[in-house]
């Protein structure tokens, strides 16, 4: 009976975290702080919002991700994931630090040179849908999202 407990146990504990993995493409790597992404992981899974900053302290950072803040459910139903990356200190998924390799692949791939703030928007194929220079409103962030033939297709099958 005992070895039949074990075995149960052991067989809910490798599904749960089969199942966890699946859920959450990023990867924590041991040898560095943080964990370990890589954009191809949401390709037709999610929609990124990169916003890239010179650094945490960057005005126009703060006020954008103050405006994000309050559209937390919105965000979630347009299966968005939020990647902040600074030219001095941490990167961030979704409040999460990235690994600095992780940071420097995204920094290569989706950000311009010159320390200026940006926001991306990447939709689930892996192209830029927009970009700005400036703060980006949620109202823009939505509409522009919601006018996707793919988020159209999403809306009809949800509801």
């Amino acid at each position: 009976m005992t070895k039949l407990i074990i075995s149960l146990l052991s067989f809910i504990f490798i599904i749960s975290t089969i199942a966890e993995s699946q859920e959450k493409p990023e990867k924590m790597n041991q040898n560095q702080t943080g964990i370990t992404i890589s954009l191809d992981d949401y390709l037709w899974k999610h929609r990124v919002l990169v916003v890239s900053a010179p650094s945490e302290e960057n005005e126009n950072y703060k006020v954008q991700k103050e405006v994000l803040s309050v559209a937390k459910e919105g965000l979630s139903e347009r299966d968005m994931v939020l990647i902040s990356v600074f030219d001095q200190g941490n990167a961030y998924i979704n409040g999460r630090q990235i690994s600095d390799s992780s940071a420097e692949t995204i920094k290569e791939r989706l950000v311009e040179s010159g320390n200026r703030f940006t926001v991306k928007l990447i939709g689930k194929d892996g192209t830029t849908k927009l970009r700005k220079n400036e703060i980006l409103s949620v109202d823009e962030l939505f509409r522009t999202i919601d006018r996707m033939p793919m988020r159209q297709r999403e809306m009809r099958e949800s509801g």
